[in-house]
């Protein structure tokens, strides 16, 4: 039943954000499309989902790239941990959005960068994953196809 709920979910998800991508508010409708994806299955799932995709060079090359670390941050490793951190900061609403200061009068906000932020309290380390939207989207339609054809 729920690997049914979720192979619907993802294909709902994906037809919502190709309707709402050009509605003017494309990142809103990336991450509202996302963050579903991200925290509804179970464990089990999840993680099933996850392995469909870790084979993906190109896309953790992208991810890869785009990670700053600091002096307590630390860069994952593969795909499989990306997925889990964006999950854990999806969950923990810890994502926070780069964006135009003042966009034009009428225009909505645009968004350059989202990072999802997963803090280790045991290990005192904290995982930053900052994304283009380019890649998030990227992201998305890959975790969507995989989440779609459970």
């Amino acid at each position: 039943m729920e690997r049914k709920f979720i192979r619907d979910h993802a294909k709902r998800s994906r037809e919502n954000y190709e309707l709402l991508k050009s509605s003017g508010s494309p990142t809103a409708a990336l991450i509202d499309s996302l963050i579903g994806l991200l925290i509804l299955p179970s464990q089990k799932l999840f993680d099933e989902i996850a392995q469909d995709i870790v084979d993906d060079a190109s896309l953790l090359e992208n991810i890869l790239s785009e990670c700053s670390t600091g002096p307590t941050t630390r860069s994952p490793r593969s795909l499989f941990q990306v997925i889990q951190h964006l999950r854990s900061s999806a969950a923990h609403k810890a994502i926070t959005v780069s964006a135009e200061i003042l966009p034009e009068p009428g225009r909505p906000v645009s968004v350059d960068w989202l990072t999802f932020k997963d803090q280790n309290n045991r290990e005192s380390t904290t995982v930053e994953i900052t994304m283009s939207v380019e890649t998030l989207e990227q992201f998305f339609y890959a975790f969507s196809d995989a989440a779609a054809s459970l």
